[in-house]
């Protein structure tokens, strides 16, 4: 006997070739392994995406709701915590803070990286900015940066451990473009520079590290 529940052929005798099979949902998973959305991952990309999660639910519904939706996602289909984690900075370090927030509040379930620590009080200044210095509490991730400037909007990067440069994206309301920050050694000093979308002018930007 043959029967057809929502296209799925369903047969004692098998059924032919094109048709669709029912799909088989793991019950259990290897060591060290564990299922997350009906499929197996590692322990540490599970421990990550309930971390963001459970953080993700004191957002608002739909933020809470899409960021899971979107950790699920990214989770099934690249191979650790740290991938997962640099999809979802993709995703989310030009548009929302408090997102970011989260991500980086679960930095504690991602394998260890020796990346330059460069979070802190820096005061800095721009060319088009008036090059009136102004201070700014830098945020990092494992080598996630993100910058809040106010009135000059947010900046976010992925800095690199060998070379000491954080590479990024900077944003305001309208607009926004890349920028490229190379810190000294005792990370106590950066120079750069930022130009504006799609443009090909360049301008310094340059800062130091706010004692205390």
């Amino acid at each position: 006997m043959t029967v057809f529940f929502s296209g799925v052929c369903l047969s004692l005798m098998g059924c032919s070739p094109g048709v669709l099979q029912p799909r088989t949902e793991p019950t259990a998973c290897n060591p060290g392994t564990c299922l997350l959305d009906s499929t197996c991952v590692s322990q540490n990309v599970c421990d990550y995406v309930g971390c963001v999660r459970a953080q993700g639910a004191k957002l608002t519904k739909d933020k809470g709701d899409k960021l899971s939706a979107d950790v699920g996602y990214a989770a099934v289909r690249v191979g650790g915590s740290l991938e997962v984690r640099d999809q979802l900075w993709q995703t989310y370090q030009v548009s929302d803070a408090n997102v970011l927030a989260v991500i980086q509040g679960c930095n504690s379930f991602l394998p260890h990286t020796d990346v330059p620590d460069v979070s802190g009080t820096w005061t800095m200044s721009f060319e088009h900015g008036g090059e009136k210095p102004f201070q700014v509490h830098l945020q990092q991730s494992g080598d996630k940066v993100t910058m809040p400037m106010g009135s000059f909007g947010q900046g976010a990067g992925q800095l690199d451990a060998k070379t000491y440069i954080l590479i990024g994206h900077w944003n305001e309301t309208t607009r926004g473009g890349p920028f490229s920050l190379q810190f000294s050694k005792d990370l106590q000093s950066f120079s750069g520079d930022w130009s504006f979308e799609g443009e090909s002018v360049k301008y310094t930007w340059k800062g130091t590290r706010t004692p205390g």
